[in-house]
């Protein structure tokens, strides 16, 4: 299954903890 953009969904939902844990499993 293809991943929404990382960065676009962290821009689109700054305030969501649960994406910025995720955004940086993806990036590491």
């Amino acid at each position: 299954p293809k991943l929404p953009d990382p960065i676009k969904f962290l821009v689109e939902n700054p305030s969501v903890p649960r994406c910025k844990s995720w955004y940086e499993t993806v990036a590491s």
